[in-house]
């Protein structure tokens, strides 16, 4: 049984059912349904436009689904009692709601006291989020002066500032340079770890699948593919045949004779990698395309479907689907 520090005890900690927002006539999402358990980050993956900021604007009350949708934060109806919903968790969305005119501590400052910290416990607080995102020297200056990337820092420290036992992340890391990408990406699995459930957007595949323990593949307002890293990658019928040649020239050669019957994509200049489906008998027709070939190969490497493939997989089925 889960609990949340609200006092809740049930299955999951976010519960999203049959969501559904038009604006006119275009669906931005189609009957969306979501669960997340306590101590789980869950990632909503997904293209610009596919509807992920919408949905989570949803569940955190700031924007109205259509009738028929149900929205549960720790077993409170979110979309009925919008207050009370938003004491159970912390967010950071991707327009900051920090107040330019005041220094980073003073923004971090008055969060923590909205948040029922004495103000010894918020200046601890500020002081200790500052220096967790690498903003200690720039706290007494005021955010107008930040840069966008030192801003999206502060955001997410001003959502992380009292560990909430919910936290909902908008594209977190968008802007951020990789060394501090690193450093959220690791604050994220710490909270995780101590139990806060984590729903976090993506646009990068690499974060989803070194923080989702569960991901959901948004594509037009739909889900199109929902399980673990694992099980998505295990339901693409493909594997990768990763060739890498003597020379350019002949990786040249080789792209220009496999993509007759295979789908190929560029590693590098004297590298390729060939989709094939499951089984020895494609790899090894693949190999002798390239045998029949005046293309030194220097090393041939098979490997399992990436969450890039199910992504790609994603939308290739998607569209089929859309012109049948």
């Amino acid at each position: 049984m889960n609990t949340t520090g609200s006092g809740y005890r049930g299955e999951y900690a976010v519960e999203a059912v049959d969501v559904s927002k038009h604006y006119g006539e275009k669906a931005v999402l189609d009957r969306v349904s979501l669960t997340a358990a306590t101590g789980q980050v869950l990632g909503i993956l997904g293209h610009n436009g596919a509807g992920k900021s919408t949905l989570l604007r949803i569940i955190t009350t700031l924007t109205r689904p259509d009738p028929g949708s149900t929205v549960r934060i720790a077993g409170v109806d979110a979309l009925a009692d919008g207050r009370r919903a938003r004491t159970l968790f912390g967010s950071a969305g991707q327009s900051s709601t920090l107040d330019p005119l005041l220094t980073g501590s003073q923004n971090l400052r008055l969060i923590a006291g909205l948040r029922g910290m004495r103000r010894s416990q918020a200046r601890a607080a500020a002081a200790n989020a500052l220096h967790e995102f690498d903003l200690a020297d720039a706290g007494d200056r005021p955010v107008s002066t930040y840069s966008g990337g030192m801003a999206r820092r502060l955001d997410l420290a001003s959502a992380l500032i009292d560990t909430p036992p919910i936290l909902f992340l908008d594209e977190p890391t968008t802007g951020i340079d990789p060394q501090a990408r690193r450093t959220i990406w690791d604050r994220i699995a710490a909270v995780a770890a101590a139990g806060t459930c984590v729903v976090l957007t993506t646009q990068y595949l690499e974060e989803a699948e070194q923080l989702a323990e569960r991901i959901l593949i948004l594509r037009a307002g739909r889900i199109v593919a929902d399980g673990t890293p694992a099980e998505l990658k295990q339901g693409v019928a493909t594997e990768r045949l990763d060739l890498t040649f003597d020379s350019a020239a002949a990786c040249t050669l080789a792209r220009q004779r496999l993509a007759r019957e295979f789908d190929v994509s560029d590693m590098d200049e004297s590298s390729l990698s060939v989709a094939v489906p499951r089984g020895n008998t494609d790899a090894r027709a693949a190999l002798q395309v390239v045998a029949s070939l005046d293309a030194p190969l220097l090393e041939a490497r098979r490997r399992t479907a990436s969450l890039d493939d199910v992504f790609f997989s994603t939308f290739t089925h998607s569209t089929q689907r859309g012109n049948a």
